[in-house]
């Protein structure tokens, strides 16, 4: 899979495709699917291949716990375990989305084909290895590898609440574990122009969360820690 989208030009291009729509349908519906809801709102009982989705997030999640982090004091930026952790992901892809796949369609056979791309989209959400860094992009590719579960009918149009309040919340945590464990650098970091050094997508579902809530938050409040 190589890079495509290099100048100004491709991307005007890539706001034509079918994929970038896939991608702001999703982003749209997410929004819906979340409007004047909490996190403790996510549905009780999600379908088997959103619960498949959560136990992957575990599975990594538990991997930060495990690797013993190199000594920081011989490294100026980002700690190399990262590395090591990255690569467990990168070897045992395959495996975890299998699981998801089959967790939809246990004789899914014909999915097989899709688990090298699948792959690529995971791998990436991240962040990068050789930089120790994270930013957006990465953000956006686990955005895609939901895309593409979705698209192959693993998720279903109703699994779209529990993909935001359960799924993404999810791996959320992960990567705030995974930026304060092992020091990831932003990637692209917009300093005061930006709302957060790593991540953008929680502030457009937060957004719609909080319509009509009840406590009457406003944006400005944000800067309340009392609130």
């Amino acid at each position: 899979m190589a890079k495509r989208i290099l100048r100004k030009e491709d991307v005007d291009q890539f706001l034509s495709t079918a994929a970038y729509r896939s991608i702001n349908t999703f982003l749209t519906k997410g929004c819906e699917a979340v409007r004047s809801k909490k996190i403790s709102d996510a549905p009780a009982e999600p379908s088997p291949s959103v619960q498949a989705t959560l136990q992957m997030l575990h599975q990594l999640d538990e991997w930060i716990t495990q690797l013993p982090l190199e000594a920081q004091s011989e490294q100026r930026f980002g700690n190399k375990t990262f590395r090591t952790w990255h690569q467990r992901l990168c070897d045992q892809a395959p495996g975890l989305i299998t699981n998801i796949l089959a967790s939809a369609d246990p004789q899914g056979d014909h999915w097989t084909r899709h688990v090298g791309e699948l792959g690529i989209y995971l791998q990436d959400s991240f962040g990068n290895a050789t930089r120790i860094d994270y930013g957006t992009g990465h953000e956006l590719h686990f955005i895609c590898f939901l895309v593409c579960l979705l698209e192959m009918g693993v998720f279903g149009a109703a699994d779209m609440p529990a993909l935001i309040l359960s799924v993404f919340a999810r791996y959320l945590t992960i990567m705030r574990r995974l930026q304060e464990v092992y020091k990831q650098e932003p990637a692209g970091s917009k300093g005061v122009f930006g709302l957060d050094d790593y991540h953008h997508l929680p502030f457009l579902f937060g957004a719609s969360q909080l319509v009509d809530n009840p406590e009457g938050l406003r944006p400005i409040d944000v800067l309340d820690r009392d609130r």
